[in-house]
Order: structure tokens, then sequence, then C-alpha cells
């Protein structure tokens, strides 16, 4: 799936989905290049993900019961935070990132989270 901008068209990343023992794996492109795997992790109660950088760094990615609030962490420090309006009648995000963070990463992550958990929601 190619992540645009809604404002000019232009290409931002792509992400594709793999899926390895029952659990969906999700290559990220930016810029034509492999930058990141963001996996889905078992666990009860909270929906849990994990972006394992190209470069080795690794995202903690964890979320509410509800699966409408995440929070993102790098070596224990939060560096973005988002949030699913579910009072809209469509689906919107709001997203913050740090400065300095890749913010076409997080972005692809979040198209990611909705896929993998909104996706057959009205």
């Amino acid at each position: 799936m190619d992540l645009l901008d809604a404002r000019n068209g232009a290409f931002l990343g792509q992400f594709a989905l793999q899926v390895r023992l029952g659990l969906p794996h999700y290559k990220i492109k930016i810029l034509g290049k492999y930058y990141a795997t963001m996996k889905m992790r078992f666990s009860l109660g909270r929906q849990k993900f994990k972006i394992e950088l190209a470069n080795g760094g690794v995202i903690q990615i964890k979320g509410d019961w509800l699966a409408y609030d995440f929070t993102f962490k790098k070596n224990g420090v939060v560096v973005a935070v988002v949030s699913k309006k579910f009072f809209t009648l469509t689906d919107a995000y709001g997203l913050e990132v740090l400065p300095g963070e890749d913010v076409v990463l997080f972005l692809c992550a979040v198209a990611i989270i909705d896929k993998t958990l909104h996706e057959n929601n009205n």
C-alpha cells in the first residue's frame, strides 16, 4: 500500500503485508529503501506492536484496550502519540511526533494500525 500526501499527491512511503506464524508483519519502505518492519505482538487486553528499524533501533507501540490511543517509545522515551477520533463520521487520527523523528514512519505505522485493527469496523 502506498502512502500519499493528500494535499499534492506526493509519494511518501509504502508498506507491504507479510504473515508469519499467523501474525502480520509489515515491511516499510521510505524513498524506495527498506526502512523498518512493523510487527503485531501478542498480548492480552492491550494492543502492542513493535517497529524494528533497519539501523537496528526498536520502537515499542502500546495501545489502550479500545485500540484508539497509542504511545510510541524509543529507548524508553515517548517519541510519538496517536489518537483515533471515533466521534467523527469518518476515521480521523491525531498524531504528535517529537521534532527530529521521522514523521513518514509514524504515518505508515498509523495506517498499519488502522488496517490491522479497524479495517473491518464501520
